[in-house]
């Protein structure tokens, strides 16, 4: 028996044609923190939303592809720049910045209209040095010898794709 059902009813298995912003089921309202596995253990509400909403009406995009990162004037500037994912596909763009080993942070959400002359046909960050809360000299992330890493992820219809490859950038 899947393990999405309201505490306490057998019956109340969700419908494809259900809203995921108001999930019905006999007529009354299922809230968040009522939805139990049938094992009893309680469910992550935003990972159960997620969830559906993935495998019901929205497949991630796909993964952006063309990922470079260049250091830009000699002000430690670093142009983050990608393809944009093909058919339109993206309504933004999120792109992290590594905080840490392991750890990664949103440094900004991009439109797909940013553009650079200096990267014909693709999308354009431009990061600036010390504009990022973080332990390193500049006032960011940087490693010990001032590089910057990032990965970028499209999101269409509120979902986020899979994380590009990681690019670096350091000093000029």
């Amino acid at each position: 028996m899947p393990c999405w059902r309201r505490a306490g009813r057998r019956s109340a298995l969700f419908r494809r044609r259900s809203s995921i912003a108001s999930l019905r089921t006999a007529g009354s309202r299922i809230s968040a923190s009522s939805i139990r596995c049938t094992n009893g253990t309680q469910l992550d509400p935003a990972a159960l939303l997620d969830a559906l909403r993935k495998r019901l009406c929205c497949p991630p995009p796909p993964t952006v592809t063309g990922v470079v990162a260049a250091t830009g004037g000699g002000s430690g500037e670093v142009f983050v720049a990608w393809d944009p994912v093909p058919g339109g596909g993206a309504a933004s763009y999120r792109v992290y910045r590594r905080a840490a080993q392991g750890v990664w942070r949103l440094l900004a959400a991009v439109t797909p209209a940013a553009g650079d002359p200096g990267f014909p046909g693709k999308v354009v960050l431009l990061d600036f040095a010390g504009t990022f809360p973080g332990g390193g000299s500049g006032g960011g992330d940087e490693d010990a010898a001032g590089v910057r890493h990032y990965v970028v992820a499209a999101v269409a219809r509120g979902v986020e794709g899979p994380w590009s490859a990681q690019v670096s950038a350091g000093p000029p």
